[in-house]
């Protein structure tokens, strides 16, 4: 799947959301597209993973908690 992205530099741009994840912790990212619509960076809420810090169980992953059970 590729996500559509307008980035600081005024392009548009399809990328994974991978690279998307990362794009947005370089401030590269503008706008991104999701099934309901733009995303405004810095104005509508998003979700980067920054796990680094959290040091309690994941709880997100139903693959993770199975493996641990």
């Amino acid at each position: 799947m590729v996500i559509r992205v307008l980035r600081t530099d005024g392009l548009y741009d399809m990328v994974q959301p991978q690279v998307l994840d990362r794009m947005l912790r370089e401030g590269l990212v503008s706008r991104f597209m999701r099934s309901a619509g733009w995303v405004d960076v810095g104005t509508d809420p998003i979700r980067v993973c920054s796990r680094s810090n959290y040091r309690g169980r994941e709880r997100r992953s139903c693959y993770l908690r199975q493996m641990q059970a």
